[in-house]
This record gives C-alpha cells, sequence and structure tokens, in this order.
C-alpha cells in the first residue's frame, strides 16, 4: 500500500475513535456529559452556550490533554502531580498529591524548600514558623531558638547590663547581665506578674475546672 494512502487511513482511524488525543477542552458534551465519562477526572460544563468537557476542581489539563491532579488532590500510580515538586504517594485507593521531601505546603498551591533552623535560606516562607531569612534560617525578634523550633523568649532571656536596666520589664531587675522578676514577682512570658494575682487565678481557674466536674455527677 502507498505510503500516503497509509497515512490517511491512519488518520481517518483516529478521528473515528472520537477525537481520543483531542484536548479536554475542545471535546463536546451534553448535559448528561456521557462524552466525559472516558476522560479521567472530568466533567462537562453545561454553563457553557456550547459546552465541553473540563476538569474536575483540582485537576489541571496538561500537555497530554489529561487532566492531572493538583497538590492535595487525589491521584493513581502514573499521574503526574501538576506541582513541582510534588509526587503521588499513600496507600493505595487513598493516594495524595503532597509535596516531595525537602519541600512544603506553601498554602496557595505550591511546594518551596523546607528549611530548617541555621539552614542556608531564599525567603521567610522557607523558614520554620517564628523565623526570618537571613541568609540562614534564624529565629525573628522575640523569640529563641528551641531545638528546631523557635519560642517566645521569657523574662530571663533578656540580656541587659547592671548600669542600664531598662530592658528590663515592670517589676524586674538585672542580675549578672540577665533580666530577674523582682521579689514577690513570677515571670509570665516577657512580663513579670504579681506572684500573688497569679496564685489567685490559678485556684479561680482550678475552682471552675471543679464546679463543671461536678455538675456532671450523677445525683
Amino acid at each position: 500500500m502507498d505510503v500516503k494512502v497509509c497515512l490517511v487511513v491512519i488518520l481517518l482511524s483516529v478521528i473515528a475513535t472520537d477525537n481520543v488525543f483531542a484536548a479536554v477542552s475542545g471535546t463536546a458534551c451534553t448535559a448528561n456529559g456521557t462524552e466525559c465519562v472516558g476522560i479521567t477526572n472530568a466533567v462537562c460544563d453545561t454553563a457553557l452556550t456550547k459546552p465541553v468537557c473540563k476538569c474536575k476542581d483540582g485537576y489541571t489539563e496538561e500537555s497530554d490533554s489529561k487532566c492531572q491532579p493538583d497538590l492535595n488532590s487525589p491521584c493513581i500510580d502514573g499521574d503526574t502531580c501538576t506541582t513541582n515538586n510534588a509526587a503521588c504517594v499513600g496507600d493505595t485507593g487513598s493516594k495524595l498529591c503532597k509535596c516531595s521531601s525537602g519541600f512544603k505546603d506553601d498554602g496557595s498551591g505550591g511546594c518551596i524548600p523546607d528549611k530548617a533552623l541555621n539552614e542556608t535560606c531564599t525567603a521567610k516562607a522557607e523558614c520554620p514558623t517564628n523565623a526570618v531569612c537571613q541568609t540562614t534560617c534564624q529565629c525573628d525578634s522575640g523569640y529563641k531558638q528551641d531545638g528546631d523550633k523557635c519560642v517566645l523568649k521569657v523574662v530571663s532571656d533578656l540580656d541587659c547590663t547592671d548600669a542600664d536596666a531598662s530592658k528590663c520589664p515592670d517589676n524586674a531587675v538585672c542580675e549578672n547581665n540577665k533580666c530577674q522578676c523582682g521579689i514577690g514577682y513570677v515571670e509570665e512570658g516577657k512580663q513579670c506578674a504579681s506572684a500573688a494575682s497569679t496564685k489567685a487565678m490559678h485556684w479561680m481557674i482550678f475552682a471552675s475546672l471543679l464546679i463543671l466536674l461536678v455538675d456532671k455527677l450523677p445525683m
């Protein structure tokens, strides 16, 4: 058979298979959407004057004319997650597109480098909570490193000098270049609270919990 004839036959066979290579958005459909059934993760967009198939929410039409899963959408083996640095992971039947190891969800559908404290960074979003990027990830002002986290500094973390205790909060003094709550006061975060009022507050909380517990007891 002539080569040209062969090519024509192949082309006609492709057309006869209901546009198997047609783009999702180029496949016309009717209200019942049966034309989209053969396209995984597609539905019929009947809101259009001339309805066509479209990818379901959570899926994006890719260059392979398939509806591929976005980040955090269900997937199966063989799917290509639309988000860079993401992969289809999990148990069979409940797999999702998730950021790959070393990356984290940026909250807007992307995967960004997941940097630890003291690691080189390029943006604040790459760093842990309450940290900033200063070439490396460092705890933000008012926070200190505690293992792999940044936690709020307390009074005793604040530096001062014996000659100038102005950096210490009210009711605190400077001892050995560190702020310390004065006599009769206790440390509560970055403040020094009255020990008496703190004790009273704790007793009030305890009493409230006790009343709730008694109310739940059978008569």
